[in-house]
């Protein structure tokens, strides 16, 4: 059941929230999907990604395994992840467009441990919009969810 946060923040003159529409917790497979979505009235989304681990260095995304769609790409070379990878994205729902960032990460890249994230700009189109009625996290293609840490998404008004 969806939660739902009021107050004096502005983040919507008419009626101000922001809620919790679901969580998808210790991913596994190649995907993951938040299923039965109403994304009608909300203006944003924000997705909060919490070490996300997969079975190696590489990226995930929203409604999509390709690099186009990602949220987070993490680590170089060959190597697994220590602690997973963090990220938060925001997607505008008028337009399907948002921009993501990476938090850093421990990552053990085969010659020892360092912080390997990158964050993507704005502009990237997610396509999600008002519409869309499932959000779905997808691991590169080939690679899968380690079953670690959690997707949260929040509408906001």
């Amino acid at each position: 059941m969806a939660s739902t946060i009021s107050g004096n923040d502005n983040f919507d003159s008419g009626s101000p929230s922001i809620t919790l529409l679901g969580t998808l917790s210790s991913p596994s497979g190649s995907s993951v999907t938040l299923s039965s979505v109403d994304l009608s009235g909300y203006k944003q989304l924000h997705i909060h990604c919490t070490n996300i681990q997969l079975n190696s260095t590489q990226w995930y995304g929203l409604n999509g395994s390709g690099e186009a769609n990602a949220v987070c790409k993490f680590g170089t070379g060959a190597g697994v992840p220590g602690y997973g990878a963090s990220a938060f994205c925001i997607v505008n729902l008028d337009t399907g467009r948002g921009f993501s960032s990476g938090s850093g990460n421990t990552v053990n890249n085969g010659t020892g441990w360092s912080a390997n994230y990158d964050s993507y700009g704005g502009g990237k189109y997610y396509g999600v919009t008002t519409s869309t009625t499932s959000l779905t996290m997808y691991a590169r293609s080939g690679y899968t969810f380690s079953s670690q840490g959690d997707f949260k998404f929040y509408g906001i008004r």
